[in-house]
């Protein structure tokens, strides 16, 4: 639904539903959890096996507010409330993906670099229960804005573009932008640290949740240990998979930058980038591994502030 509102401003409301079948689901056969005994001494083990019954659903709404350029102002803001939940060790154990949404029709893709700060079991904990491993998507993010703002100076009479002299030169022609991107936390799987009897593999072990306030930590932990337990002997955890939440994202960028005609066959750009402009320390996700000494501490931060200018002479 698009509607026109007064000061040059545009609407956009969206709905998206995306559903998927067949996807690829990974587990480890005929394996048993520790302490149990064996049901099949004979049957094989230490291998992984894929079938295609795995699922996923997203349901997404976006609002979009846009002010087309007047004045010498232009920006767009958007917000989006989405849900994803699947079984599909692929698509649900990717990573978290950027704060901005997918494009219609489109999964969201995860980021090399968010992909490696995420915890997120891709193999089954239990080959005979792959249901239980029905969760929220990875790149499940309920709540993410976006906001994005241009001015260009000398647009109008406030803006210098009547003014002669130094004033004029100053003041007319630049153009300003600012990138605000703010949204919930990422889904994270807790796990416990044990191989697979018979394997080598690792981090498909969750723990128990005992009850306790999850988000209650304390001694600059964002979580607390006591909500989970390792399983009893013979027993797989009930914890569920990317059941933790993990920090709030935000980020702010910003830029400037101007044309200067030094003559006839002779120009030059000069910008100047920010990246983290305000320099806000920002978590990427938490230690969600219950037997380290590091759990519910963040496992990462984003980069300081950065600042870049270029010069580029054109003729």
């Amino acid at each position: 639904m698009q509607r026109d509102l007064p000061g040059s401003l545009q609407m956009n409301v969206t709905y998206l539903g995306t559903k998927g079948t067949h996807g690829m689901q990974e587990f480890l056969p005929n394996t048993y959890p520790a302490g149990a005994a064996n049901p099949c001494p004979e049957c094989p083990v230490g291998f992984t096996y894929l079938i295609s019954g795995g699922n996923l659903s997203r349901e997404a709404a976006r609002v979009q507010l846009r002010r087309r350029l007047h004045s010498g102002l232009a920006g767009s803001l958007q917000y989006t409330w989405s849900k994803s939940i699947d079984n599909d060790s692929f698509v649900g154990g990717q990573g978290p993906a950027s704060s901005q949404s997918a494009t219609p029709g489109e999964f969201p893709t995860a980021s090399a670099s968010s992909a490696a700060a995420n915890t997120s079991a891709t193999i089954a904990q239990d080959w005979r229960d792959l249901a239980a491993e029905r969760g929220l998507s990875s790149f499940d993010q309920r709540n993410a804005l976006t906001a994005q703002l241009q001015y260009t100076s000398g647009m109008g009479l406030r803006g210098g573009a009547l003014l002669d002299g130094w004033r004029g030169a100053l003041l007319k022609q630049w153009t300003f932008l600012t990138a605000i991107t703010a949204g919930s936390g990422l889904p994270q799987t807790p796990l416990v640290v044990t191989a697979v009897p018979g394997t080598g593999v690792t981090n498909t072990v969750r723990p128990n949740r005992t009850g306790a306030p999850l988000y209650a930590g304390s001694g600059g932990r964002f979580l607390n240990k006591a909500a989970y337990s390792t399983p009893a002997s013979g027993e797989w955890g009930n914890a569920r998979r990317n059941s933790i939440i993990g920090p709030n994202q935000f980020g702010l960028n910003a830029s400037m930058a101007r044309s200067f005609r030094l003559s006839d066959k002779l120009n030059l750009d000069a910008r100047l980038d920010a990246t983290n402009a305000i320099n806000r320390v920002n978590y990427s996700s938490w230690n969600t591994t219950i037997t380290s000494p590091q759990f519910g501490l963040p496992t990462a931060a984003n980069s300081m502030r950065m600042l870049q200018m270029t010069f580029r002479v054109r003729f």
